[in-house]
């Protein structure tokens, strides 16, 4: 997805406006934000194309069904984007964005189906109450979008790759609904745009093959493999510094490759607000994750966000007991710690001489049963970790002890 070996990238919503940016578009804040961005190190944004604020269809019903569909009351326009049920307003802010993404040498990955977000799930007023995955009308609109919007932005220079939505795998279906679903997005991207990678945008895959949106199957549809861990929906029981916590990522992301059979890398994780750490832990562990993934093979790793959000008012930030500060800037635009963490690492990596770090010894094999817990294929893999650290390695030549010089 770029040039970097290794990704130090973010999620990103303006800091005005969070998932309102759409609809509440201001390019002097969105140019600000990636200078501020750009000034931490940050060079690749996840970047989300709110569904219903590009293909804002409403439904005009009879007493004996649907008749048409139209944006508001508007009558679908005999254009490329019309016939699509996109809305040329927001691609025009789309654009523009693009526009200021290349200014500031930023890369973009771009999560088409946004149709959940936060916790809170976002539909085409036309399909409030039609299943996102599984109903065939809104399969053939997804797919009418899908292809506009890839066709139309492809050729952007700062597009890196194009993940199929946010998260979709917290839907409900069945293994063989998601398949299809996955299949049906990730070749309409294909058919548009050969060239850019298809990553899943999935918080994490199952290890079952009969579960949806599974691993094996996720393997095969997909060019990229992601994951999402978040230590206090996992372990909130153990402090962030703690060896769980900082493991887990680089254990996630390893368990994809191999299982899945393709890349992965850590396209979302965070300390989810303040009530689990201070500032200066929660830049203590996104050190500690960034050198932990660097030298386990992963792709790279991208905080959970760019601003804080506590300032926003309406759902589903408003519902958030946890809190809304995720954020390398708060609210007011005042720099954290983790910035400078991000900034110092990055630093570090772009002085070296060679671009990635050799591979990670693997020399022990834990076998899967399918009904395997996730839970315990992490405390195995933390086990193998260190007696791979402790016990299997070389006594070191420069300073006769086992250590990881080796």
């Amino acid at each position: 997805m770029g040039e970097q070996s290794f990704i130090t990238g973010i999620n990103y919503w303006a800091s005005h406006a969070a998932i309102h940016m759409w609809h509440d578009w201001d390019a002097a804040v969105v140019d600000a934000d990636f200078a501020k961005l750009k000034s931490a190190g940050i060079t690749m944004l996840r970047v989300f194309p709110l569904w219903p604020d590009f293909q804002p269809l409403c439904a005009m019903e009879t007493p004996g069904g649907v008749r048409e569909y139209r944006l508001g009351e508007d009558p679908l326009p005999d254009t490329e984007a019309g016939r699509a049920g996109v809305s040329e307003t927001a691609c025009a802010h789309f654009d523009e964005f693009c526009d200021l993404a290349e200014r500031h040498g930023m890369r973009l990955l771009v999560g088409l189906i946004t149709g959940h977000m936060s916790f809170r799930n976002y539909y085409p007023p036309a399909f409030a109450n039609r299943d996102m995955l599984t109903d065939p009308v809104v399969l053939r609109w997804q797919l009418r979008f899908v292809r506009y919007f890839v066709r139309r932005f492809h050729t952007r220079a700062c597009i890196a790759g194009w993940d199929l939505g946010n998260e979709v795998n917290n839907m409900k279906c069945t293994a063989d609904q998601a398949y299809v679903w996955m299949s049906a997005i990730s070749d309409a991207i294909r058919s548009c745009d050969p060239d850019h990678p298809v990553v899943s945008g999935m918080g994490r895959n199952a290890i079952n093959p009969g579960a949806p949106f599974n691993l094996a199957d996720a393997g095969e549809l997909m060019d990229v493999l992601t994951v999402h861990p978040y230590n206090i929906f996992t372990a909130p029981e153990d402090p962030l510094t703690s060896i769980r916590a900082i493991h887990t990522p680089a254990i996630d992301t390893n368990l994809h490759t191999q299982v899945g059979g393709k890349p992965a890398f850590v396209q979302e994780f965070g300390a989810i607000g303040y009530m689990t750490c201070t500032e200066a832990t929660e830049r203590d562990f996104y050190r500690a994750v960034l050198y932990d993934c660097w030298a386990h093979g992963c792709g790279g790793a991208m905080w959970w966000c760019a601003f804080d959000q506590d300032q926003m008012t309406y759902a589903p930030y408003d519902w958030n007991n946890i809190g809304s500060q995720y954020g390398f800037f708060r609210s007011d635009g005042t720099e954290k710690p983790i910035a400078a963490a991000n900034r110092d690492f990055r630093a570090q990596l772009d002085a070296l001489s060679y671009a990635q770090l050799p591979p990670a010894i693997t020399d022990g094999v834990i076998l899967l049963p399918r009904d395997s817990r996730l839970e315990t294929l992490r405390a195995a893999a933390l086990m193998a970790m260190h007696a791979n650290r402790t016990h299997c390695r070389p006594k070191c030549t420069e300073c006769d002890e086992k250590c990881i010089c080796s």
